[in-house]
């Protein structure tokens, strides 16, 4: 399959008010002295990344575990859920008639914390251990490069796209890996807490849309605590990344028991009707939600996404199922598999780069800006007060391999 970008515009270009393109200053030319560095990674335009992309390795599955109501880790499949065979036509539309609103006064919103996912990885890491080590040669170190959450690499990967998106990681070496967690900051932190109640409803219509499909009873409430997650591991290019992206439900006429990779799994979305009159919103949903779509299926090895397309009032007339492969050709230009491949691989060597310049330390990468991506060091927290910024627990570097190895 070949992709193309549609030419014209991008995202970052900010156009005056004399009409399309007059007046306009381009940000990728407006650059300060301190964009420039060996401690800046400067991400340039779409085109830049317009190269064959790098080779990605199929995922391969080596693990998996639930998380249950009450935010209790297990080594089990207990809340694996499978998705009704009625919302799996293959003609890609499905009329339906679903009411996210039911059992309302029953949901039990999210209760975790954001370091809960990194923490669950680790506990897994340190039950399996033994299946992810390198050699016989070198038992105390992982065979990976990169261990993070998806949602790492998915903000990696819509770098040249996402021209206003903010973020910070932070990424600490330990015994041959790089440990890569997305920071929260304290702002943003602050900003979630006054999120408007609409906010909040569309998260549990999110959660109740994975009920209906996966033939929970609507008239029970939600509980958004509940996660199954699979660890896997990938190669893009030079590097091997583990990760446990949480999975929706599986098609059980695909599924297997011992299955090895997530070619039976289904994404399931619940997105807001797209008005095809507005070309504005239609352009958006192709650039942004699609893409969205894409890398995390991509990143997972899921061929399939089933999404609910809702009201303002929370009602879902029809589903669409799209095939992973083919959203790019659907995104019409707007974005290109090859370029957020590429850019992943640049700024993973990027990473490890710096990282490995001082691998004692703990290093963050913050994007602040549309054009560049800034490296620093954060100051040594080791045996600091808690609520102290840390990527590993201390916890786990003192289990994960015995005390004799330790260095």
């Amino acid at each position: 399959m070949s992709y193309y970008h549609r030419g014209g515009r991008f995202m970052g270009e900010r156009r005056g008010r004399g009409g399309r393109g007059r007046g306009a200053s381009n940000f990728y030319h407006d650059r300060r002295v301190d964009d420039y560095g060996e401690d800046v990674f400067r991400v340039g335009r779409p085109s830049d990344y317009r190269q064959d992309p790098p080779i990605v390795q199929p995922l391969r599955v080596v693990g998996c575990y639930s998380v249950d109501e009450d935010r209790t880790f297990g080594h089990d499949r207990t809340v694996l859920k499978f998705i009704e065979p009625q919302y799996l036509t293959k003609e890609g539309k499905t009329k339906v008639n679903i009411d996210l609103n039911r059992g309302w006064g029953k949901n039990s919103p999210y209760t975790g914390l954001a370091e809960d996912s990194s923490i669950n990885l680790y506990q897994w890491i340190l039950n399996n251990s033994e299946t992810l080590i390198d050699s016989d040669d070198t038992p105390t170190r992982l065979d990976v490069d990169f261990i993070c959450m998806r949602r790492c690499l998915t903000l990696l990967m819509k770098i040249p796209y996402n021209v206003k998106e903010k973020w910070a990681m932070q990424a600490e070496y330990f015994r041959g890996t790089i440990y890569l967690v997305y920071y929260a900051s304290p702002e943003e932190l602050e900003q979630k807490k006054s999120d408007p109640p609409y906010m909040k409803k569309i998260s549990i219509w999110g959660h109740k849309f994975e009920q209906f499909m996966t033939g929970g009873d609507p008239d029970e409430g939600v509980c958004a605590n509940e996660e199954f997650r699979c660890v896997l591991k990938v190669k893009v290019d030079n590097f091997s990344c583990l990760l446990a992206p949480e999975v929706d439900g599986a098609d059980p006429e695909l599924f297997e028991e011992d299955f090895k990779d997530l070619s039976s799994f289904i994404t399931v979305k619940c997105s807001k009707e797209v008005d095809t009159t507005d070309a504005f919103k239609v352009e958006c949903f192709r650039k942004f939600k699609l893409h969205q779509w894409w890398i995390e299926n991509k990143l997972s090895g899921i061929p399939r996404v089933v999404v609910g397309f809702r009201t303002e009032e929370g009602q879902i007339y029809r589903l669409e199922n799209y095939d992973t492969d083919k959203l790019p050709t659907l995104a019409k230009g707007l974005w290109e598999p090859s370029v957020s491949l590429n850019i992943l691989s640049s700024f993973l060597a990027f990473i490890k780069k710096k990282v490995m310049e001082a691998p004692e330390a703990v290093h963050r990468f913050e994007r602040q800006s549309p054009i560049v991506i800034r490296h620093s060091i954060v100051p040594s927290v080791r045996g600091a007060a808690e609520g102290s910024i840390k990527v590993l627990p201390d916890w786990y570097r003192e289990q994960l391999f015995s005390p004799s190895d330790q260095e």
